[in-house]
Formats: C-alpha cells, sequence, structure tokens
C-alpha cells in the first residue's frame, strides 16, 4: 500500500513538530534558570516601591538614583557575581551566585557563604512586563529595569 501526501499534509506536520520543540525548549530554559541569567546587565531604569515608606525615605532613594543607573550586574557561568556601583559599601567584586528554586530568587552571597543560605548580600527577584526586566532587590524598594550585554 503506497501513501499519497500532499504539500499541505507536509506542512502540517513540519508545523506541529516545530510547535512541539519549541515548547520542549521553552520547558528546558524554564527549568535552566542559570541559563537566562548569566550575563553582563546594565540598569536602564529605577523605580521604588513606596508602599509604606514616608515622603522622607522617598527622597533619601534619589541619592541612590545616579549611581544605579550608572552599575551593572554581572552573573559568570562559574558562578561568579559582581555588581558595580559607585557606591562602595553595596558593590560586590567577588560575589558568589546560585537560585533558590523556594523563592525563584537569585541569592548573592560571599563565597565562603555558598553552601548554606546565611549572610546573603542580595536576593534578586527577576520579573517580566511588557517586554522589559526588572531586578527586584528584595530587601529594598528599588525595582531596576535592566537589560543584558549593554556596556
Amino acid at each position: 500500500m503506497q501513501y499519497k501526501t500532499n504539500s499541505r499534509q507536509i506542512h502540517e506536520t513540519f508545523l506541529l513538530i516545530s510547535i512541539a520543540l519549541l515548547f520542549m525548549l521553552s520547558k528546558v530554559n524554564a527549568q535552566n534558570p542559570d541559563a537566562e541569567i548569566i550575563g553582563k546587565w546594565k540598569v536602564v531604569g529605577m523605580k521604588v516601591n513606596s508602599d509604606g515608606l514616608s515622603k522622607t525615605e522617598i527622597q533619601k532613594t534619589e541619592v541612590f538614583k545616579n549611581s544605579f543607573l550608572k552599575s551593572t550586574f554581572v552573573f559568570k557561568s562559574d558562578k561568579n557575581f559582581s555588581f558595580d556601583i559607585d557606591i562602595k559599601d553595596i558593590e560586590v567584586k567577588n560575589g558568589h551566585w546560585k537560585y533558590n528554586s523556594i523563592s525563584k530568587s537569585y541569592i548573592i552571597q560571599e563565597w565562603k557563604d555558598k553552601n548554606n543560605d546565611r549572610s546573603v548580600l542580595i536576593e534578586i527577584k527577576v520579573e517580566r512586563e511588557a517586554g522589559k526586566i526588572f531586578f527586584l532587590l528584595t530587601e529594598t524598594p528599588f525595582i531596576l529595569e535592566v537589560q543584558k550585554g549593554i556596556n
């Protein structure tokens, strides 16, 4: 018995296979957040979550704005991390990063603390909205719009 195939059947089959592959690739990426975060991230915008802040506290956050807008976050594949900012008290030069699947956040620590969850320097949650990517610094009111790969 010989089957006849037409171009429509071939096209539909190809389309179904393509959709299945895209779905599988998106699942792999969702299960491996490390691949997504590796690289250099430049801060291109900043918002402040003012919930619960006084007017004075909101005004104080403005002091950080210029520094944050010149800062970068670097996540390397060897788990090395740096946060380059012109405020020496909060910059991180040789940190360790890891993904916390429970809180769905990236934990930044000193290398000596990499095997535990103590002494967290920075905790970053990544959110997407309207095609933009934001780093939420969980212990602060800062919401940083970032772009990957910008010098």
